[in-house]
């Protein structure tokens, strides 16, 4: 009896610890500087998110945010930090599409793109636009770009950023949803892909829709179809793709999330989405966003992480059918 009841103390002493310890971890946060991984080098989608909140973050937590570019290998390097830092919170990193693209081309990276990582929030969005040079390409829609390189297979090309580039994949997989083969032109990034849509030598491509909107309004490109869910409010004549070639829930484009090392607690992970939310909703950075073609899209922990590994699989099936895998 006596022991039973030593044991049922103890027990009891053990579970209130750790729920104190828990919620500490979480009510005390952050209490030095937070340090926010960018794998990618100052400029770019995921490097302005990223100095965009940073300060938005500081007011709201009383600490410095400090951004910390570490590029390279497709943002390997700088997830590399993220999972093996101190789960504490105080070491986050920004992860985008590459993150669930890259595992399927490089089998070393040193963690588990899911199970290394506790998902926080996912960010944002920011859609693909299929456009064409209306130079050297007579066509006004995307059914009409469907059915011309239906009738002449391999006759029209277009321009990537690289083989396993996310923008590659993207118009993989769109032309074995609409059985359409084109010749795919690879450029060393996307600013050269763009070049090459814009000087003719290439007549299609997929680009992001803050980097060609003055070349659209300007006449130099014309948009076909965007890759976002609903119709960008930048373009709001353009349809989506998913309604322009009937391929419902069909959508192309970045994505921008927060994740931190495996392990952080559920309280200071809840703490942490709650934060972002509130950051997320602040008019100034809703208008910042905005401004450079961002689309909110938030999901939750337990969402982003279904997300990521729903877009694993995505692209492993797109993979399997392009034969490179």
């Amino acid at each position: 009896m006596i022991v039973t009841q030593r044991r049922s103390i103890i027990g009891a002493i053990v579970v209130v610890a750790l729920f104190s310890a828990t919620t500490t971890s979480a009510a005390g946060f952050p209490e030095r500087p937070v340090r926010l991984i960018i794998g990618t080098s100052p400029g770019g989608g995921t490097d302005a998110i990223g100095r965009l909140m940073s300060n938005s973050l500081a007011s709201q937590w009383g600490q410095s945010v400090v951004v910390d570019n570490r590029p390279g290998a497709d943002g390997m390097i700088g997830m590399d930090v993220v999972a093996k830092a101190n789960a504490d919170g105080h070491t986050l990193g920004i992860n985008n599409a590459n993150h669930t693209v890259r595992p399927l081309f490089n089998k070393q990276q040193p963690f588990d793109t899911v199970k290394s990582f506790t998902s926080i929030i996912l960010l944002a969005s920011a859609p693909d636009i299929i456009l064409i040079n209306p130079s050297n390409l007579a066509v006004k829609s995307l059914q009409e770009l469907i059915a011309m390189a239906k009738a002449k297979p391999r006759q029209l090309n277009y321009g990537t950023a690289g083989p396993g580039t996310v923008p590659s994949l993207e118009m993989a997989n769109f032309a074995q949803r609409v059985k359409i083969d084109m010749v795919e032109v690879h450029y060393k990034g996307s600013g050269p892909a763009l070049v090459g849509l814009l000087t003719g030598e290439v007549q299609v491509g997929f680009a992001a829709v803050a980097g060609v909107l003055t070349h659209v309004k300007a006449g130099r490109l014309r948009p076909l179809a965007s890759g976002s869910k609903v119709r960008h409010p930048l373009m709001p004549d353009v349809a989506t793709i998913a309604e322009a070639a009937n391929l419902p829930g069909f959508e192309a484009g970045n994505w921008y999330g927060i994740l931190g090392p495996a392990g952080m607690s559920s309280g200071l992970t809840q703490k942490l989405y709650g934060d972002f939310m509130i950051m997320i909703k602040a008019p100034e950075i809703v208008d910042g966003l905005g401004k450079q073609g961002f689309l909110i899209s938030t999901l939750n922990p337990a969402e982003f992480r279904q997300f990521m590994v729903n877009d694993m699989a995505k692209w492993t099936e797109t993979v399997k059918a392009l034969g490179t895998k």
